[in-house]
């Protein structure tokens, strides 16, 4: 019996990752609702051996450090949005003292395009 709960969770942590991976996070939501029961059934079971726990553990582990790492990702394409849109819409520039200085572009009101 708990060799098959360890399998089960050891599968479902390989789907989980491969999804990461994958950039499928909407897939996540569906999986968590899965996971959720096994380690319900987990957490209830007794006599597990230690290989078991290090080898779950470290499936958990890895799949933490992939969500961090993508959305560390996700924050840095973000930061470098605003910094394109920002370039766009001001010019930095320095004074005679070396300090920073944004001077604005004059945007028309309305944009023409043939």
């Amino acid at each position: 019996m708990n060799a098959l709960l360890v399998q089960a969770i050891l599968d479902h942590l390989a789907a989980e990752r491969a999804a990461i991976l994958q950039g499928e996070f909407s897939a996540l939501a569906v999986l968590q609702e899965k996971k959720v029961p096994l380690f319900d059934r987990l957490a209830q079971s007794s006599g597990l051996a230690a290989p078991d726990l290090d080898q779950i553990g470290a499936g958990v582990s890895c799949n933490q450090r992939l969500l961090t790492a993508a959305m560390e990702g996700v924050r840095q394409a973000g930061a470098r949005i605003n910094a394109m849109s920002d370039a766009r819409d001001t010019f930095r520039t320095y004074d005679q003292h070396g300090q920073t200085r944004d001077v604005a572009q004059n945007q028309p009101a309305f944009e023409r395009k043939a």
